[in-house]
């Protein structure tokens, strides 16, 4: 009796050694497999230069000789102005904006000027106003960052809200550079003189914004 329990336990010893072992193993070549042989994470920026090399998805693609890229719903791509590369986040691709026309003679003052008025109806119905924000941020980060332009925020109308702000009453009429989101149910470009009126409604004028930035980038001709 002794004896068999001897062995025995030497035996359950030996396995659980054994178990013990195995973990080790696994545990140590998937640590040593992490660190030495699995791909690091691609920056942005490496992504999209590995984009030109890789086939096209819905995902990612090469549009006019730009890479583009989406990541969680957002598109990615880089342009060039002067010596510096900048990145562009945006929600729409160029293959989703194409289709929307841009009509008049532009007059692009506020590349001159080195500011422009960003205005709107403030009485538009308020299920536009998050993508009119929306469309708002993209152009004045834009023309910021990129074009180190001023962007000033101005009403088409008198409101509380506007006079709060002290944001000034300027539409196409005025002689200054202008941008107005315009709620509209086409969605379509339109120069009048130094005034670019972007027409949509909810999405859309989001949609019509990213399309006059693929223009000003000659993205899109």
């Amino acid at each position: 009796m002794v004896e068999k329990k001897m062995s025995s336990d030497k035996g359950f010893i030996i396995l659980i050694v054994s178990i013990a072992a195995i973990i080790f193993v696994v545990i140590g070549s998937g640590y040593i497999y992490k660190k030495y042989f699995s791909p690091k994470p691609q920056t942005i920026e490496e992504m999209l230069i590995n984009n030109y090399k890789k086939a096209e998805t819905e995902d990612n693609y090469i549009y006019n000789g730009f890479s583009f890229i989406r990541i969680h719903g957002t598109w990615y791509t880089q342009v060039q102005r002067g010596n510096t590369i900048y990145n562009l986040m945006l929600n729409f691709g160029p293959r989703e904006v194409e289709n929307i026309s841009i009509t008049g003679n532009p007059d692009i003052d506020f590349l001159r000027k080195g500011y422009v008025y960003l205005t709107f109806d403030p009485y538009v119905e308020q299920v536009n106003m998050p993508w009119m924000a929306i469309a708002n941020s993209d152009i004045a980060v834009t023309l910021i960052k990129v074009f180190n332009i001023t962007t000033d925020g101005a009403c088409t109308r008198s409101h509380p809200d506007c006079e709060k702000k002290g944001a000034r009453i300027i539409d196409c009429n005025s002689t200054e550079p202008v941008i107005f989101l315009n709620v509209s149910n086409e969605t379509k470009i339109e120069w009048h003189g130094s005034c670019l009126v972007i027409n949509g409604r909810e999405r859309e004028i989001d949609r019509a914004a990213t399309r006059f930035l693929y223009k000003l980038f000659n993205i899109i001709n």
